[in-house]
């Protein structure tokens, strides 16, 4: 999608974000909390209408937006979360910062790469463009180890969901 494109939208409505051109039938549904130059923050809604965390995602993932949809409609009565998160310079690196606010505060996240790869864990540290990751075993849900990822490897990043709140 252009980012030009999403600086029209308007963050006080709900919207169905779809990163998967191959399914179709699976969006991010939300508030848009912030546009950054590369990463759109959405705060997201499961299908029930309850607060499912917040997603960073990668503006040039996103291939269709949507807003005042049939489905949008079950969920009127959604009011924006208080939740509250750090603000960043949209004028800076904003994934570095979110990085080095996720390793400073400790904070479990799940992470999608452009392979399709899913990581759940805590960010260790960040150094010239390599993630550490105590990573968190998808099958035990228990501590499996060190990954080490390229920042220019992530697609996505979620914190809060309630997945993660499962794993916590």
């Amino acid at each position: 999608m252009l980012k030009e494109q999403l600086y029209f939208v308007k963050k006080a409505n709900l919207y169905e974000i779809y990163t998967d051109a191959e399914d179709t039938d699976t969006f991010a549904v939300g508030y848009i909390r912030e546009i950054y130059p590369d990463f759109l923050l959405l705060e997201t809604y499961d299908r029930t209408g309850n607060f499912d965390g917040f997603r960073f995602i990668l503006v040039e993932n996103i291939y269709m937006i949507k807003e005042k949809t049939q489905y949008l409609n079950r969920f009127e009565a959604i009011e924006p979360a208080s939740a509250t998160l750090p603000t960043w310079d949209a004028g800076m690196e904003v994934l570095d910062k979110i990085i080095f606010w996720l390793c400073e505060e400790h904070i479990l996240f799940e992470m999608e790469t452009f392979e399709g790869e899913i990581l759940v864990g805590y960010m260790e540290s960040y150094h010239s463009g390599v993630i550490k990751i105590k990573h968190i075993g998808a099958n035990d849900l228990k501590a499996d180890g060190w990954a080490y990822i390229m920042r220019d490897s992530i697609s996505e990043i979620s914190i809060e969901t309630c997945r993660l709140a499962i794993i916590k």
